[in-house]
């Protein structure tokens, strides 16, 4: 009877018979329990520490284990942090221990080598894992398995990026010698022992240990009567003036489970800002920055003789980073690009509190033609370093040429690997750190940039002076909800104490009122004013991807727009103002004329502005039920999109710091609102990645951030068309001005028609233009021969071996029209057949062949969807695909 018993449970999840459970399915059952409170995260979790055999599935010996909690970590759900250990790797910064971190990828959990500064991680489209320096796209190493990285099944090799041995060209590279493999967790106590001896904070406050723990960590003090250590019920890092839990404190992390405050995420919330907070050795000497540069040899370029390179084109801010250095840009990165696809994630911000900037350049990177062809006056990269920008001055009221160099300041430490103290040059991208220059210069030095307003900005780079203000206030002293779910809201006793967040207390039901004591995502405490249902308790706001309750306050909040104009004679003082400094403001900005608009206007509005193409920014609210809402209160965002799909209001933000600091409530990265409406995720086709984009309800923008910024301009090309705008290729530049390079991380098969192959076990190569004589299997030197010109300058993805049978998926971007090659005779396996049912087209190919072996040539069209499969069998040669929409050229 046990047996049964136990096997039919194991059925009630596995629900296609399959004999083994999926995420999906284990989700689907956990979400219908009366009592659950299952979400996606704590799914993704419980699946993570009870997957032993690393499937992505519980086979059914797992499955007993959780049910029959032979692990008291998967019973209780607690959050598995798993070691990965890469080794044998030719390219030894890759090599390291990868610690499974919070955050998740393609619902697979990431894995960050803190020494190294990499990512490993999985990419769903392409079912591969991935490492590199931030999640994402590009790749220095993949390893093509749907399986965990640590047990990829036999035959299956990694690949590393660099240049082959035999085709001299930079590809993907077998590496048989390069392993993962599965460390034990450490304990508390081997933890505790990597925990700093010392802590600096912003560069000038020293904590040391102490001789006792609290929270199960080290608690550290400082000369001045401060504490820092780890409030546990809370689960973050304090400094605070009595180490207590409870008390109020000074500064806190971001939530987190780590041993060692430095490497935590903490936010100034009072200034907006990054604080650093930086391990020290036992010579007091900093050990946590987190290099992300490597530099190379280049000769020495023009040197500014106007902005020179020290401490006072730096400013105040060169304080905080003793012995800096200056270093051109094209030495920081294998392959520097000017422009090539600028987009908003590029904008990243330094160690200057100029988020207004930032925000303001990400914004205007959803035009990056308008980067190109209207700021700068250089094209290409300079050979001499050399770089002329456009910027409006309105104390000449004209565009000024400002003439820079490429050298920018970097961290003394480091050595070949410093940080960058300002803007990013993300995957070597320069624009946007030359621009911030370009703004330095002009404002005297870079800590001169420190607080301002987006406006300001979008006035240098566009000559614009007018501009829109929105700002909302809601008159409740406690946010007031109703609920508004027919079936009303499950309530648990508690959100922090896992027993107590099981243990649920009651329904409040539909039309019962309540004021909101916290929130932490989609979760509030809440305090019942009348209605059905307990007094109080935790409940969520949405369920099932739909709201099940809103804000009262949102009948009585107040909008008001105001059209303001720049006088631009005064519009440099700004830098350095705040709000309280009312009277700079009003000389700078001139208020014309004031008006209440309705929520419902309000909207409206956005989606205009966002059709339009208006320049937008938005910021943070400073009430105190926002402190836990992942977002940065006094903060600048850029605003990006407004849409409405399926009935349902989304906005779309943008921190400019490019991290995982983002709002964490419904339609966050994670939220289970996707899976819910997976209309919605398609028609937005999301991709999540830790750069600081996220995408929030309507009313939960309106009272989280609420502050809106809009430039009376609109730009002269699509909004978000980033891929597409720039026309010349960054690569001829390179070839053309740039010094040596060095090998590059990153997956060339983004953003082209044909995205990526995956199946048989084949190890592809990245995209490529297409070409007579290109080669098609480097370990045999067979080339292509008498390519039909249909062919010729279509992306081209192909295999560095025969696939096995099995099925291929070619995935794609419509429209596109793709073309694939099989065997002609023995080999052909079929293949024709199959292919001419499906709807392929054969095409006139005569000669075309590959060495010694005659191709037959496929083609078919494709107005929707994103992937194609085809059936394979063992004795099939079928070579791989090309793609044109139309045929596109480089």
């Amino acid at each position: 009877m046990a047996d049964k018993t136990v096997l039919d449970a194991f059925n009630r999840f596995d629900t296609d018979r399959s004999g083994s459970i999926s995420r999906d399915e284990l989700g689907e059952v956990l979400k219908t329990l009366e009592s659950s409170q299952w979400d996606d995260a704590s799914i993704d979790q419980l699946l993570t520490a009870a997957d032993a055999s690393g499937d992505g599935q519980l086979q059914i010996e797992e499955f007993v284990k959780w049910v029959f909690a032979e692990e008291q970590a998967i019973s209780a759900g607690a959050k598995g942090k798993f070691r990965l250990r890469i080794s044998g790797c030719s390219r030894t910064e890759l090599n390291g221990d990868y610690v499974q971190q919070s955050e998740f990828y393609y619902r697979r959990p990431i894995f960050h080598c803190i020494e190294n500064e990499r990512y490993l991680f999985y990419h769903g489209k392409r079912q591969q894992w991935q490492i590199f320096s931030r999640t994402g796209t590009y790749a220095s190493a993949r390893l093509k398995t749907f399986r965990a990285a640590h047990m990829p099944g036999d035959g299956i090799t990694w690949a590393v990026w660099k240049t082959s041995k035999t085709s001299g060209k930079k590809n993907f590279v077998k590496e048989s010698q390069m392993t993962c493999s599965a460390e034990p967790p450490l304990t508390p106590e081997e933890e505790r022992a990597k925990a700093a001896q010392a802590i600096l904070i912003d560069g000038k406050d020293v904590f040391k240990t102490m001789s006792y723990e609290l929270g199960n960590r080290t608690v550290y003090h400082q000369r001045s009567e401060r504490f820092l250590f780890y409030e546990e019920p809370k689960g973050m890092w304090k400094i605070g003036e009595s180490c207590v839990f409870g008390k109020p404190s000074l500064f806190t992390s971001r939530p987190t489970d780590v041993y060692s405050p430095d490497l935590a995420l903490w936010i100034d919330e009072a200034h907006g800002g990054k604080m650093a907070v930086v391990g020290l050795n036992d010579d007091d000497v900093p050990k946590g920055f987190k290099f992300g540069l490597k530099v190379r040899a280049v000769e020495d370029g023009w040197k500014d003789p106007d902005f020179p390179h020290n401490n006072d084109s730096i400013g105040a801010a060169a304080s905080k980073y003793k012995g800096n250095r200056w270093l051109r840009a094209v030495s920081l990165h294998p392959h520097p690009a000017l422009f090539a696809d600028v987009e908003p994630a590029d904008a990243c911000q330094g160690t200057v509190g100029n988020c207004w900037l930032v925000a303001a350049l990400s914004a205007l990177a959803e035009f990056p033609s308008y980067i190109k062809n209207n700021l700068f006056v250089t094209k290409k990269i300079s050979q001499s370093g050399k770089y002329q920008v456009k910027l409006f001055d309105g104390r000449s009221n004209r565009w000024e040429i400002i003439e820079i160099d490429d050298y920018l300041p970097c961290t003394g430490s480091g050595g070949d690997q410093p940080d960058l103290l300002f803007a990013n040059i993300p995957d070597g991208k320069m624009c946007i750190a030359l621009l911030e220059k370009a703004f330095a210069k002009m404002y005297g030095n870079w800590s001169a940039l420190d607080a301002g307003f987006p406006e300001i900005a979008w006035f240098h780079t566009t000559s614009c002076k007018e501009v829109f203000y929105y700002s909302t206030t809601y008159l409740a002293a406690a946010p007031q909800w109703v609920v508004i779910a027919g079936e009303g809201i499950p309530v648990v006793a508690d959100y922090w104490d896992y027993d107590k967040s099981r243990q649920r207390l009651g329904q409040l039901g539909e039309g019962a009122h309540f004021t909101e004591k916290w929130r932490i995502g989609e979760w509030i405490q809440f305090e019942k004013l009348d209605g059905d249902g307990p007094d109080e308790g935790w409940l969520k706001y949405y369920s099932n991807g739909k709201r099940a309750a809103k804000r009262t306050a949102a009948n009585d909040i107040c909008i008001m727009q105001s059209n303001v104009g720049i006088a631009p004679e005064e519009a440099m003082k700004a830098c350095g103002a705040s709000g309280s400094d009312k009277e700079v403001l009003e000389t700078i900005f001139k208020k014309h004329s004031t008006d209440f608009v309705e929520p419902e206007e309000m909207w409206q509005k956005l989606l205009e502005y966002d059709q339009g193409n208006y320049l937008m920014a938005s910021s943070a609210s400073t009430s105190a039920f926002e402190t836990s809402s992942g977002i940065v209160q006094g903060h600048a965002y850029s605003f990006l999109h407004a849409l409405e799909i399926e009935g349902i209001r989304l906005v779309c933000c943008r921190n400019p710091w490019g991290n995982e600091v983002e709002w964490n409530g419904p339609w966050s990265d994670r939220h289970s609102a996707w899976k819910a409406n997976p209309g919605i995720a398609e028609a937005l086709n999301v991709d999540f990645q830790t750069e600081g984009t996220f995408w929030m309800d309507f009313e939960d923008w309106l009272h989280v951030m609420g502050q809106l910024k809009v430039m009376n301009c609109k730009m002269p090309s699509k909004r978000g068309d980033f891929h597409n705008q720039i026309v010349e290729e960054d690569e001829e530049e390179q070839a053309e001005d740039a010094p040596g390079e060095d090998g590059e991380d990153q997956d060339e098969d983004a953003g082209r028609p044909v995205t990526g192959c995956s199946g048989l076990f084949v190890d592809w190569h990245p995209a490529r233009t297409m070409e007579e004589g290109i080669v098609l299997y480097p370990e045999k030197d067979y080339t292509f021969q008498k390519v039909p010109a249909v062919l010729l300058g279509g992306t081209y993805i192909g295999s560095n071996c025969w696939p096995t049978a099995g099925t291929w998926t070619i995935e794609y971007q419509a429209p596109a029209t793709l073309y694939v090659w099989a065997a002609q005779g023995q080999f052909n396996g079929g293949v024709d057949e199959a292919l001419s049912a499906d709807g392929w087209t054969a095409e006139a190919a005569e000669g075309f062949c590959g060495g010694a072996l005659s191709l037959n040539l496929w083609s078919k069209h494709f107005d929707t969807g994103s992937s194609c499969s085809i059936e394979i069998t063992a004795d099939t040669m079928i070579g791989g695909v090309i793609g044109t929409s139309p045929c596109v050229q480089f």
